[in-house]
């Protein structure tokens, strides 16, 4: 919060609610570590959650093969224009029909 400044949150929210890294670096908390391996792609269920989708879309940018996600247009709820922007960024994504 010391240099990220929300046009949708409020302020005290994210006082609140939020610490910057140097608050928790020295923290331990829960939680998991993720490395290595090979994401294969495949077909996968956004479940009606924006955040899942876009989750979804930016693990299949690694996959060696085609992610397909189903009920991608979820992202609507909050960020509608994310795969203009992901494939501004280098991404590829397409809407696909009759699949």
């Amino acid at each position: 919060t010391s240099t990220y400044e929300s046009k949708n949150t409020s302020a005290e929210h994210l006082l609140a609610f939020y610490k910057t890294f140097d608050e928790i670096k020295d923290q331990r908390f829960d939680g998991m570590i993720i490395t290595g391996g090979k994401i294969k792609g495949g077909r996968v269920n956004g479940t009606g959650d924006h955040r899942i989708v876009m989750a979804f879309a930016v693990l299949g940018a690694f996959a060696e093969n085609e992610t397909v996600i189903e009920g991608y247009n979820a992202i609507n709820k909050s960020y509608p224009a994310f795969f203009e922007d992901f494939k501004s960024l280098g991404g590829k994504a397409d809407v696909i029909t009759n699949r």
